[in-house]
């Protein structure tokens, strides 16, 4: 949220080469960080589901997502270009878009949790009261999260920037991959949130062989799923990047940063499952902290920068550097996954 605090033009000069419309965009995309708080904890509450809910926890996020990604679109043609009668409110637009369609995601996740309520047949109970851990207990397990979570996107803002400083075309190439890399986030998310849900109810039942067993059939899963994304992405990269009415080169760039997006899917969508469910089902959320502060902070961004400026290299080579510490990620994630050592009981 720092970045959103920087003087207007401070934040033009420091992220784009080219003078553009900052404080508009701003002020409507940091009213959508609420509603994006909101998501994530619905998503988070529904993981205390039974057995009739876990199909619904990897469908509600995608669907949720699909819906939010087709309105987001939609509205990003309307607003920003006036058609339908609206008038043509440029980045102002793009921005009234992004809030729109991100309240929808909020209100589509929000009837799934309600309808995973009533299918277990359970109330949500408004208490601060802990039987099982103290509120102490409770503290220490989420500050790393939210640690975590805060650096993590601090970091995506450092990236952002580094690659305004490419140039406009380099820019304009990676914001027409965004829509799909989060549709396919989304998609495969959850995975995640159903690993969570299952592997935790192993362990609260001491079930550690188990857990184990359901924890490696959920990352082939995921494996399996991330590949079928691979092939579709390399086989309709250049598809989706005709989509757009921009120039050959920024369609070129898109369709390059998709292939290596593509490449990488497998280790992401591991480290989604390891990291973001199966390894914090244990309530170890330490380790996941320290593996995202020195995969972000001590090898993504540093690659990043060197890359860009002292290799001189274009988006497409700093991209490729700056995601390899996701393969940092997945090696020590396995490491630790063997070991067992994250398996215990909160109960």
């Amino acid at each position: 949220l720092s970045f959103f605090f920087i003087p207007d033009g401070y934040s033009r000069r420091f992220v784009f080469k080219a003078p553009m419309v900052w404080n508009p965009f701003c002020t409507n995309v940091l009213i959508n960080f609420s509603e994006t708080y909101q998501q994530s904890q619905r998503k988070y509450d529904m993981t205390g589901g039974s057995g009739s809910s876990f199909a619904m926890l990897c469908t509600i996020p995608f669907l949720a997502r699909l819906g939010a990604v087709a309105v987001n679109t939609g509205l990003n043609y309307v607003l920003i270009f006036g058609k339908a009668g609206f008038a043509s409110m440029g980045i102002k637009g793009a921005a009234t878009a992004t809030l729109v369609s991100q309240l929808l995601n909020m209100f589509l996740i929000l009837i799934g949790f309600i309808i995973c309520i009533k299918n277990d047949e359970n109330k949500p109970v408004m208490s601060l009261h802990f039987r099982k851990i103290t509120i102490w207990e409770y503290f220490i397990m989420i500050m790393p999260i939210l640690i975590s979570e805060f650096l993590w996107s601090l970091g995506q803002n450092v990236e952002s920037a580094v690659y305004g400083h490419l140039g406009t075309t380099s820019l304009a190439a990676y914001t027409i991959t965004c829509p799909i890399q989060s549709l396919i986030i989304g998609a495969l998310s959850g995975l995640s949130a159903a690993s969570g849900v299952m592997i935790g109810k192993r362990l609260g039942k001491k079930q550690y062989d188990d857990a184990y067993t359901e924890s490696r059939k959920i990352m082939y899963a995921g494996l399996f799923g991330s590949f079928l994304v691979l092939l579709l992405l390399i086989l309709f990269a250049g598809t989706y990047a005709g989509f757009y009415r921009v120039d050959q080169s920024v369609k070129e760039t898109g369709k390059m940063l998709l292939i290596v997006f593509a490449l990488y899917a497998p280790v992401k969508v591991e480290n989604m499952i390891l990291g973001g469910g199966i390894i914090r089902s244990g309530g170890n959320t330490k380790i996941i902290m320290i593996i995202d502060i020195i995969g972000t902070w001590c090898i993504g961004i540093p690659l990043c920068i060197i890359a860009a400026y002292v290799f001189q290299w274009g988006i497409v080579g700093v991209y490729a550097l700056f995601t390899t510490e996701e393969i940092f990620r997945l090696i020590i994630s396995l490491i630790i996954f063997r070991k067992r050592k994250w398996m215990r009981s909160l109960s």
